[in-house]
């Protein structure tokens, strides 16, 4: 089931949610850029992890539940760059924007991102 309406066709889609989705949808395998959710119901938490991890992409997920160490191992388990835990997507204060699997290639923020903006340099000399 969609809810949403496309405001002028090919371009631009009114914040939509859909439902009734199936394992090879490509709204299931592929990135989604827009105001679209996507919602998948699963049994259990191994059941929701697998259904998160099963794409070949891993730019960004959210976690939602009872704060403390159960939600904190399904957020270890998610195969994404940016995980929010209780929250939208987010990088932690000072973290890299990183993505996994085919989410991009490289990062950018933090310490570790400013590195793969520099070229390393290695030099040897002989002893005088």
């Amino acid at each position: 089931m969609i809810e949403g309406q496309v405001q002028e066709p090919g371009y631009y889609l009114t914040p939509t949610v859909v439902t009734d989705l199936k394992p090879e949808m490509t709204l299931v395998k592929d990135e989604t850029f827009g105001p679209v959710v996507a919602i998948q119901v699963a049994r259990d938490v191994d059941e929701a992890v697998q259904l998160a991890n099963d794409t070949r992409y891993g730019l960004g997920a959210s976690v939602w539940g009872a704060p403390g160490p159960e939600l904190d191992a399904v957020a270890d388990r998610i195969e994404a760059g940016m995980v929010g835990v209780n929250r939208g997507l987010s990088t932690a204060a000072g973290g890299p924007w990183v993505g996994w699997k085919m989410s991009g290639l490289g990062y950018t923020r933090s310490v570790a991102g400013m590195r793969h903006f520099l070229q390393p340099q290695s030099q040897a000399r002989r002893a005088e």
